[in-house]
């Protein structure tokens, strides 16, 4: 039986729910772990359980977990297997079983759950691991299925947790060419295809190499939805499989190319615009350094594949919602956030149009110079100053030098990216993930860290101990400029813990900048992006820094309410309603909480009620900084995923709750002002979300409800407390008036079918029914299907509706279904016409461009098939 995705990943997760394990949601794709660009695996966001610096939830988890990966981005697109978006599916043990169950467990799953057939299985092992290599055999797996390889072995670096993994494969067949396929796995060719990945973390490496036990052994395991997917639904390729088929039909209705005529740029498209979707509505934006700077170079990737397609203008936006109808059940967030999405992608699709037109100038000079020296091949360093430079793509600079009957060094090209990528790269761990605060690390190393002064005022004496601009360090930043100003110590709160930046302005005696935004890149370290707005500023400039009042305030206000309402939600909901995220801003935040059903409206009044119930009894707000085990001991709660040192800064609404936070607050519960809650809704599996304003902006809210209130009783024309009544006057009056209408047209469609009966053709015993009407609408030929059946036995009816008259629908009686259904007349209208739809055997439904003819067409069909 072939699967869908949908089906594969749910019986993964409710088998290992079956044995004991928690299902948790996906977890975010940009990790709170500042040394990773984003969450490569499903492992990543469970580290510190692993670690022991939290205690899981259960020793035994499973997720779904969203994962990007770029390292091997050239890849992608070229394989039947590389991409930079996957779902990895993983089941977890913390300290807790270990081979003996995680073997026959994987082998369960894809034999008897998935039915794949145990001849075509092959694993691998490490050569020293006798243990799992036992494990399989006594399973069942034959000897010369088992390959030993010494890659399978995992560690995290160079000493600590680490330990030997197996791997499954599955053999695709002699479809996939494989020169050594007796060797299995061992051959390093296609057609043996890794589907699960076991890790078995059981070893303490030291310093000088030696490997003692772990006195708690774990699992990891990974197996990636789309690999597994394309295995049960017997596809050649991941791209071929339901998780991309809309996607690559949408690029096809787009671009009006073929898929097969066009593989490459078809599955870099359909894969980057999966990544960007989910990015973006994690809000990400594109840029030039870090994360921001993948997505630019994901978005334009896309482009320049379209580019390849004859494509001039913006079309990413048109093609993401694909994305949305595959995967926006399984992640609400993507649907949540589409304007947002749209509005990223067809801003940066037309900043890289002019930048493709700057690379152009660049390359046509190139390229005449070439000439000019009587040269054929292009330097590869000039292509590569295009791609590093511009984002110039080198698969389009080829393109467009061949109109030339110009090719460039290709592998002078590569050495130069080597090169480059030796000197801006630090690779993390063994999976391939950049740091993105490598600069600033070695930035802090030099200047020391900042002191941070923002606790307790706002204006703060300093000195500017470095500038950059554009990414480079100056000397000075004048006028109109824009840059990153380091001071020696500041107010400025650095964006960190979901707690926006704040903003103001530095100022000394020949200068003015104003703060656009704070951020905290490392720990300890924060820097102030500026515009400079009136004179220049040097390093080694005295300054003045001063935080907007009135913002920092609202954020304090906001922050604070945080807290209030994550005690709330434990009180009302129970202790499993723990934060996952927040974002905190001026009068505003957003909450995201473990829960596993929507809040009725009553549990929200609680939960708004105890929040407002705390700030009017005007407890204290307090800091102070403790040793870790201390405030753990004192019931200080720290949030999941967060890192922490030794000593931590403990926030106490005495009496109430306490948490570890770095964030600002205020200093009693009264001066929040006002709470109320705008907002609840799912993110995720069990994971929900809830927005909120305090203080100015929770007043101005309530304003605008009052001002809408009365505006509705002006239209309904009764006073505010009347309104209620009066619209479920009109609604009855609407439900009435509702029945009269259906009434009139089911008399209306019974005179159409009677005529329409009179005036049927016969084809053979069969009477050939057609209706075109721009005014019924396809709902409408249910009821005339109904009124024809009562009447005669043996037909066929064709309906095309719609102002357009661009819907069809076709009926079959009961009576001649052995012969034709509806639905192998709307197949052949598919293939014959370009009809989009399908149905049953009864009754189908569709839309054409043009149904011009189509009745002709039809009766035909019929004739053809009742002569057959």
């Amino acid at each position: 039986m072939i699967k869908t995705s949908k089906e594969i990943r749910e019986e993964f997760l409710k088998f290992f729910e079956d044995r004991g394990h928690l299902r948790l949601p996906s977890f975010s794709l940009i990790p709170k772990d500042p040394t990773l660009l984003f969450t490569a695996a499903g492992m990543v966001p469970l580290k510190s359980y692993f670690l022991g610096e939290e205690k899981p939830p259960n020793p035994r988890i499973t997720t779904c977990q969203a994962c990007i990966r770029t390292n091997d981005i050239e890849q992608v697109g070229k394989t039947i297997r590389h991409h930079t978006f996957f779902e990895m599916l993983g089941n977890f043990s913390i300290g807790d079983y270990f081979k003996e169950d995680a073997i026959p467990w994987a082998y369960e799953l894809v034999t008897k759950i998935y039915g794949l057939p145990k001849e075509k299985l092959w694993v691998s092992v490490y050569p020293d691991d006798d243990e799992a290599y036992s494990l399989w055999r006594k399973i069942g797996i034959p000897e010369d299925r088992i390959v030993k390889l010494e890659d399978n072995f995992w560690q995290m670096g160079k000493e600590g947790p680490c330990g030997p993994d197996s791997e499954i494969y599955f053999d695709l067949g002699e479809d996939f060419p494989c020169e050594k396929a007796e060797l299995g796995p061992a051959s390093d060719c296609d057609r043996f295809l890794e589907i699960w990945n076991l890790v078995f973390t059981q070893f303490d490496r030291k310093k000088d190499g030696t490997l003692t036990p772990l006195p708690r052994k774990n699992i990891d395991t990974g197996m990636g939805l789309e690999r597994i997917t394309m295995v049960l639904e017997g596809k050649r390729s991941n791209f071929e499989t339901d998780l991309f088929s809309g996607i690559i039909e949408k690029i096809g209705k787009v671009t009006g190319k073929d898929y097969k005529e066009n593989i490459y740029s078809f599955r870099v498209i359909a894969d980057h615009i999966r990544a960007v979707t989910f990015l973006i509505s994690e809000g990400l934006f594109p840029s030039n350094e870090g994360r921001g700077y993948v997505l630019r170079r994901l978005i334009r990737r896309s482009f320049s594949s379209g580019w390849s397609l004859g494509l001039r203008e913006p079309f990413l936006f048109k093609i993401y919602p694909s994305v949305v109808e595959s995967l926006g059940d399984v992640y609400p967030l993507i649907k949540e956030k589409r304007e947002i999405i749209e509005k990223v992608l067809v801003s940066e699709e037309k900043s890289f149009i002019n930048t493709l037109s700057r690379g152009l100038d660049y390359l046509t000079q190139i390229a005449e110079k070439t000439l000019s020296r009587k040269e054929r091949i292009v330097s590869g360093k000039d292509i590569f100053f295009l791609y590093d430079t511009y984002g110039f793509p080198k698969e389009l600079a080829e393109d467009i030098l061949s109109g030339y009957n110009l090719t460039f060094n290709k592998k002078e090209f590569e050495e130069t990216l080597k090169e480059s990528r030796k000197k801006s790269r630090v690779i993390q761990k063994e999976s391939g993930v950049f740091s993105m605060d490598l600069n600033y690390i070695k930035l802090k190393e030099t200047l020391g860290e900042t002191k941070f002064t923002g606790y307790t005022t706002l204006s703060q004496k300093s000195k500017i101990i470095y500038l950059l601009k554009n990414g480079q360090s100056v000397n000075e930043l004048k006028a109109g400029e824009e840059g990153i100003v380091m001071l020696d110590k500041t107010p400025f709160y650095g964006e960190k813990g979901g707690q926006v930046g704040d903003k103001g302005k530095i100022y000394g005696d020949n200068f003015d900048l104003e703060v656009i935004d704070t951020k905290h890149p490392v720990e300890n370290f924060i820097i102030h992006l500026v515009r400079v707005n009136k004179g220049s500023v040097s390093v080694n400039s005295e300054a003045v820094a001063e935080v907007d009042y009135e913002r920092r305030k609202g954020i304090q206000r906001a922050h604070t309410a945080t807290h209030l309402l994550h005690k709330a939600l434990r009180e009302v909901l129970g202790e499993h309603a723990l934060q996952k995220g927040s974002l905190v801003d001026e009068d505003y935040l957003r909450f995201d909480f473990s829960h596993f059903s929507p809040l009725e409206y009553e549990e929200i009044k609680k939960i708004e009620d105890r929040v407002v119930e705390a700030i009017y009894r005007e407890i204290p707000v307090n800091w102070e900084i403790k040793d870790i085990e201390e405030a753990k001991k004192e019931g200080a709660v720290a949030l999941f995923g967060e890192k922490y040192g030794e000593k931590v800064r403990v926030v106490s609404v005495e009496g109430l709750t306490k948490e570890f936070c770095g964030g600002t607050h205020v200093s009693n519960t009264m001066e929040i002002g006002i709470f109320k809650i705008i907002s609840e809704r799912g993110i995720g599996s069990n994971l929900r979300r809830i927005e909120a304003y305090t203080g100015k902006k929770a007043f101005n809210y309530m304003r605008e409800l009052e001002e809408r209130e009365k505006e509705i009783s002006g239209l309904l024309g009764v006073p505010g407390e009347n309104a209620i009544e009066r619209i479920k006057e009109i609604k009855q009056k609407l439900k009435e008036k509702d029945r009269e209408y259906l009434e009139l047209k089911k008399r209306l469609l019974s005179i159409i079918a009677r005529e329409k009966i009179s005036k049927a053709e016969k084809i053979s015993s069969i009477s050939f029914i057609t209706v075109r009407d721009r005014f019924i609408n396809p709902d409408d030929s249910y009821i005339l299907f109904d009124e024809i059946k009562n009447k005669i036995k043996d037909f066929v009816l064709l309906v095309v509706s719609g102002k357009e008259e661009k819907n069809i629908s076709i009926f079959v009686s009961d009576s001649i279904k052995e012969t034709i259904t509806a639905k192998s007349l709307m197949d052949y209208l598919k293939t014959s016409m370009g009809v989009k739809g399908g149905g049953r055997d009864n009754n189908a439904r569709g839309r054409v461009n043009n149904s011009k003819g189509i009745e002709e067409i039809l009766r035909k069909e019929i004739e053809r098939r009742i002569a057959a």
